[in-house]
């Protein structure tokens, strides 16, 4: 005789059947009974055999309940279909459970009846046999073997509800029955197993003293081997900072020290690992370029340089350094690789004669506007040019006496805003009307940007002060206490911080303070020794960029640049640069930046050390240094 008879299908529920017929046979067992409860499942396949169905439906008169895994595969099955036709023809449906194991059950009290009964997990047999919603089990969180065990509580409480209606009782009664035997059957083996404990504690105890001491010394040698990796690392990093990187992560794998991981992140941080990229193509090795920036679409560069003969050059330049356009001092102000110039403006304050088309000096700044097809650059002899490459023309505003210090773009593209050394920053419109002069001083604008809506200006000062001002040149904000001249300064890209970078007159150091635009300093970085030629948020917003003329922590660190975290801590530094760092521009994905340093380079933004490690950047130790250095 059988409690219960399993109907369902071998090529769905082929893991489900036998977990729950065994869970169903195991709950509230005796310790000394092999079995709690009679299940029948047919483990053979149903068309094995012409003769099978005698035998299948023995078991069925035989057992008092059917137990349908419910399933898409089940509903189809025809072998389980006319098991419960079977049963229904010779018992009551109140006799038939239900486990879910996939798909669906959806009932709906209006019509008294499955939703969708060609969607359903019942068999045909079943679809309009229940008058109201029948009770079953819901399986389908349980799919790996871990899950079909009564050791998974969901598991256990599902079958609980099975196995309550098999013994007629209720459940929480049933659940008590299987505490309390299981807690004799733990009784009896606590009991067997405290015997055998007794017996084995003198070897265990002498077998944990020996591991222990084994322990202990394994730490010491690590630590040791640690030590001496670590040792090595700093003393190669100088001539070969690879393989410094590659013996400080052995170091860290030896041993977690926090000591030891700061050593590798400073080996990595002030190291470049071919990070830097130079433009394989570029010919202009006797400019100093002083300003780049991005195209639009980032397919192209915009280079201003001032060359060692006083002549200045702009260029755009593919990716690769080719040439695609240049503006120079030859006789009609364009290259011959240049289109040809159709028109030409000059808007001037003074009654000077000289030939507009004579450049006899550097570019200081370069711009594009927000759809590529305009360049600004700003010169070294206080003339700015407006590019215009859709319509082949240039216009030469001339109301500077001095350096241009900074050119922008409105983000519109409708004004422009230029900074001199004169004292002045001007507001521009496309047709090279003064629309307002801000400041009328005698110390110099170092940097002039608009706000990123455009409706207000940031500019940095000689005299230690930044100004924030609206379009009308009405004061919004003084940034005051700042030591030397604002040399740089960048809006955060929601326009909510601002950062000032400075260069002290008589000293090798600058200083970098991130503010909120009410004045409030909100962070002030560690002292930079160099001074701070530009400056620039990432384009989340997470990180700043810091372009210097020398490392942060000493002088023979050489041309560097760096990038921090909002908090102060240097993330990466990028030394040995052929000049000082006076301008960058990042990629709107933020993973590349374009630096200008005496020459364009582009440098990959730093990953974590665990991630740099793994991109295989580095190459990895060889069998014989591994061997030099005692490392298995």
């Amino acid at each position: 005789m059988y409690k219960a008879f399993i109907s369902y299908s071998h090529a769905a529920d082929d893991k489900f059947a036998p977990a729950l017929q065994n869970a169903l046979q195991k709950f509230a067992k005796p310790w000394y009974k092999k079995r709690n409860l009679e299940i029948f499942r047919d483990e053979a396949s149903l068309s094995a055999s012409p003769h099978l169905w005698g035998n299948i439906t023995k078991a069925l008169d035989q057992s008092e309940y059917l137990v349908y895994l419910a399933s898409p595969a089940s509903e189809k099955s025809r072998w389980v279909n006319k098991e419960i036709e079977y049963w229904l023809e010779h018992k009551s449906i109140d006799t038939v459970l239900i486990a879910l194991t996939e798909g669906e059950l959806l009932w709906n009290d209006e019509i008294n009846n499955f939703l969708s009964p060609e969607n359903n997990s019942l068999p045909p047999a079943l679809d309009d046999k229940f008058d109201a919603e029948p009770f079953y089990i819901d399986l389908r969180q349980s799919k790996s073997e871990e899950d079909l065990s009564l050791d998974n509580p969901i598991f256990k409480k599902e079958v609980l509800k099975l196995a309550a209606t098999l013994h007629g009782k209720e459940p929480k009664d049933l659940a008590s029955e299987e505490v309390s035997e299981h807690r004799k059957m733990m009784q009896i083996k606590n009991g067997t197993i405290s015997v055998l404990i007794l017996l084995l504690i003198a070897t265990i105890g002498a077998a944990w003293y020996a591991n222990q001491q084994k322990q202990i010394a394994v730490e010491q040698r690590d630590l040791a081997q640690s030590n001496y990796l670590i040792s090595e690392a700093k003393s190669l990093v100088e001539t070969n900072p690879p393989l410094a990187l590659r013996l400080a992560e052995q170091a860290m794998l030896k041993n977690d020290d926090k000591n030891i991981e700061k050593a590798a992140i400073k080996i990595y941080r002030e190291n470049s690992f071919d990070e830097i990229h130079n433009l394989p193509n570029y010919k202009g090795f006797e400019d100093n370029v002083l300003s780049v920036e991005f195209s639009p679409n980032e397919d192209s560069i915009l280079v201003g340089s001032w060359d060692t003969f006083g002549k200045g050059t702009v260029r755009i330049l593919d990716l690769q350094g080719n040439l695609i356009n240049k503006l120079n001092d030859d006789a009609t102000g364009f290259s011959e690789t240049a289109f040809p110039m159709q028109g030409k403006t000059n808007f001037a304050d003074s009654s000077e004669t000289e030939d507009q088309n004579n450049i006899p000096y550097g570019f200081t700044d370069v711009a594009f506007s927000a759809d590529g097809k305009k360049i600004l650059a700003g010169s070294s002899i206080g003339k700015v040019y407006l590019w215009s490459l859709d319509k082949n023309t240039m216009q030469v505003f001339k109301s500077h006496t001095d350096v241009i210090t900074s050119v922008a773009f409105s983000p519109d593209g409708q004004t422009i805003l230029t900074g001199s050394n004169d004292g002045r920053a001007i507001l521009w419109n496309l047709k090279g009307d003064r629309l307002h002069i801000f400041t009328e001083q005698s110390v110099g604008v170092n940097a002039a940007i608009f706000s990123p809506d455009g409706q207000s200006i940031l500019i940095g000062l000689s005299n230690s002060t930044a100004l924030l001002l609206n379009l009308n040149g009405n004061k919004i904000q003084e940034f005051k206490g700042l030591r030397g001249a604002v040399t740089s300064v960048a809006f955060s890209p929601d326009g909510k911080t601002m950062l000032t970078g400075t260069e002290i007159p008589g000293e090798e150091n600058g200083t970098i303070r991130l503010w909120d635009l009410k004045g409030n300093p909100i962070q002030k970085f560690k002292k930079h020794y160099g001074k701070i030629f530009a400056i620039a948020f990432s384009p989340d917003g997470k990180f700043i960029f810091i372009g210097s003329n020398k490392g942060i922590n000493a002088p023979g660190s050489g041309h560097s640049s760096s990038i921090w975290d909002l908090k102060g801590n240097i993330i990466k530094e990028y030394n040995n640069l052929l000049r000082s760092v006076r301008s960058v521009s990042f990629t709107k994905d933020g993973k590349k930046i374009l630096i200008g340093a005496g020459f364009p380079y582009f440098l990959d933004t730093p990953l974590p050390l665990k991630d740099f490690l793994k991109s295989g950047k580095v190459e990895s130790l060889s069998p014989a240094q591994k061997k030099q250095y005692g490392i298995q």
